[in-house]
């Protein structure tokens, strides 16, 4: 795959800009909120629609070959049943279902691990794998408090800090609040921040600054958990990049900090398992997953012209087997007439399958044209196949060729010719269809004067009438007339 879009790419674009961390967040009032300033975008709005029911996620594929399209779709399909997810909640991760939602969050971020790894080009071999499960399961390590006050030092001289604070008095404070570590409440922080500035503020001003701090605070703590277990993550698994990667390597590890950043959400959506006790659980929707575009309809098409084609060759051959026994009265002559039809129809799929060449819409037109001219060529041989008693089945053979050859390589030529022009063009379908129907033609031609000379049987085909009285004779006196010459 070339590349997935979602609406919650611009979302968690959206929520970096705003609190530094590339992620969804965690309310759905966080969300509707970044999703105010997406409303206006049409690229965005197209992922959703306006009563925000139904989402749309592209995937986009980087090749055009249809037996590689439809492996993924398969795998994206099955993917796609693996989520069981059409009755699910949103469970807390303090409710009932505590422990579900801590497996759900840490497979969550298995997968935009492992999406992040192959994204980039890095392998995992299978004893990494193991390992990632288990760091990603692992508590996280006691964080480092020194780049958390940088950060919120730089946060305090900036304008997003609702009091204006000198630059000693935003050190101080910054480096009291990180000395709180993470999950610091709000009580602790109004102390540390008081005692850091001393007599400068009022209270005012001091409740602005608390108000302010507060969110900062707890985003710059997680991203630097979440970094920090990320190198711990990468390192323990084998997967950190060489310093001569550097840019890579800072890719990797921002991708797996964003995506550990999902393992503190307070909820997850877990299958609902019709319970009571769901609706204590947490809130009760449903969630559908359906797979639709261009390679499904491909796939449709495919399926219907291939059964198509079945149906109808099936109905085609057939129809002429019974026309051919009721004209030559013998239905072995019928399977006879239909020979060079079969064999052609062998040698051109065969060609199909070896060139690569698949069923389109095109390519299921060659079958009726094949048993068409396949048919019209053994029926010009048999009605023409006629042995003088006496002679051998090879002058029956001679004289059919010389009855009907011209007729039959001139019509195979033509047709041949006509359609070998459409493979003097660009358009890839239509060079199919020329080529292989031209080849086909000429393959049909070829098969009659093979297929029925070795297996014909018989002196005569076609029945007797009153009106071909006069050619036994006439053939009668060219092979006396042959044989005078030969001797």
């Amino acid at each position: 795959m070339a590349g997935v879009q979602h609406v919650a790419q611009p979302l968690a674009l959206l929520n970096a800009a705003m609190t530094g961390q590339r992620r969804i967040p965690d309310t759905s009032a966080q969300v509707k909120l970044l999703y105010s300033f997406l409303s206006s975008d049409p690229a965005s709005t197209q992922l959703v629609t306006p009563d925000r029911r139904e989402a749309l996620m592209q995937v986009k594929l980087d090749t055009a070959r249809a037996a590689e399209q439809a492996v993924i779709l398969d795998e994206v399909e099955a993917w796609a049943a693996r989520q069981q997810l059409e009755t699910h909640l949103r469970a807390e991760r303090q409710g009932p279902r505590g422990a579900e939602v801590k497996a759900r969050l840490e497979g969550i971020v298995l997968a935009r691990v492992r999406a992040a790894a192959h994204q980039l080009g890095v392998a995992i071999p299978t004893a990494s794998d193991a390992l990632l499960v288990q760091r990603i399961a692992a508590p996280a390590p006691a964080p480092d408090p020194t780049p958390v006050a940088a950060g919120l030092e730089r946060f305090l001289r900036s304008e997003e800090c609702l009091t204006p604070v000198s630059e000693a008095q935003a050190k101080a404070v910054a480096a009291a609040l990180a000395k709180l570590g993470p999950g610091a409440s709000e009580p602790a922080v109004r102390a540390a921040a008081s005692a850091a500035l001393g007599d400068a503020p009022g209270e005012a001003n001091l409740d602005d600054l608390v108000a302010s701090v507060t969110a900062p605070l707890r985003e710059h703590w997680g991203s630097q958990i979440a970094l920090e277990r990320a190198q711990a993550l990468l390192a323990g698994a084998g997967l950190a990049l060489p310093a001569g990667e550097a840019q890579r390597r800072e890719r990797l590890l921002a991708a797996v900090s964003s995506a550990l950043l999902d393992l503190e959400a307070p909820t997850a959506a877990l299958p609902a398992t019709g319970a009571a006790g769901d609706a204590q659980a947490g809130a009760v929707g449903k969630l559908a997953l359906q797979v639709t575009g261009q390679p499904v309809m491909n796939r449709g098409l495919s399926d219907s012209v291939g059964a198509n084609q079945l149906k109808s060759l099936g109905f085609a051959l057939l129809f002429v087997f019974v026309i051919m026994t009721g004209l030559f009265r013998s239905l072995w002559s019928g399977l006879l007439g239909m020979t060079p039809a079969l064999f052609t129809l062998l040698a051109i799929w065969g060609a199909m399958g070896l060139l690569g060449v698949r069923l389109d819409i095109g390519t299921s037109m060659l079958g009726s044209i094949i048993v068409g001219a396949g048919v019209d060529y053994a029926i010009h041989m048999l009605a023409a196949w006629r042995a003088p008693e006496g002679e051998p089945l090879t002058a029956a053979a001679r004289g059919a060729a010389d009855r009907s050859g011209l007729a039959v390589f001139c019509n195979a030529t033509m047709i041949a010719a006509a359609f070998f022009v459409l493979t003097l063009g660009e358009a890839k379908p239509l060079k199919n269809v020329g080529g292989l129907t031209a080849a086909a033609m000429l393959t049909a031609g070829l098969a009659t004067y093979l297929a029925i000379p070795t297996i014909a049987r018989r002196r005569r085909y076609r029945p007797q009438r009153a009106d071909d009285e006069g050619e036994l004779p006439e053939l009668e006196v060219e092979a006396a007339e042959a044989r005078k010459a030969q001797n």
